[in-house]
């Protein structure tokens, strides 16, 4: 099968499948012993494409053809097709494995889609600190406004009362000025 896997990534040597595999090559060597290689090497294979069928007996494209892949369906497919004695453990063990992978793919699928999750809730609850802390200085500048304009108010009040003064007093200079400085307050 490593034969195949190299054929399928196009790599001409043991030692560019066991870079590919971030092994050693002394490493892959005592791997392929203990078929530890093998199933790393098959792995890899199925992940970018190759058709586990032919990886494993040969037989068929070595793309993989989009069918009836459940790993059910694979292992009656390899048994029901003859395997030799023994050959049967070692598919039902590379199909465990795949199941295996499988599952760690949907944990790190889960666990990416936890974290979104949980990046959204803080983004909104960042945006509600955000709209709170908004509305708060909308309040205090409506009231900044408010007091300035009841001190306005107070002004234009004085002002009339100052002007009423002027006119009893018969003091028209002091009026026209007060006029100028009175058409400044609105």
């Amino acid at each position: 099968m490593i034969e195949r896997v190299k054929k399928f990534l196009g790599y001409k040597s043991d030692a560019q499948l066991a870079r590919a595999l971030g092994m050693s090559v002394q490493n892959f060597s005592k791997q392929k012993k203990t078929k530890g290689a093998e199933t790393a090497a098959y792995r890899l294979a199925v992940d970018r494409g190759a058709d586990p069928d032919w990886l494993l007996t040969g037989r068929g494209e070595a793309k993989a053809v989009k069918s009836d892949t459940s790993l059910a369906a694979l292992a009656g497919k390899l048994l029901a097709d003859g395997m030799g004695e023994g050959q049967d453990k070692v598919i039902l063990g590379l199909i465990l494995q795949m199941q295996n992978e499988q599952s760690r793919r949907l944990d790190l699928l889960s666990s990416k889609l936890e974290r979104l999750a949980n990046e959204r809730d803080a983004s909104v609850a960042q945006f509600g600190e955000v709209e709170t802390r908004i509305r708060n200085e909308l309040a205090a500048r409506r009231e900044v406004v408010a007091k300035l304009s009841n001190t306005l108010a107070v002004l234009q009040l004085d002002l009339g009362e100052l002007k009423n003064r002027l006119i009893d007093a018969g003091r028209t200079e002091d009026i026209r000025l007060l006029g100028e400085l009175g058409s400044g307050v609105k």
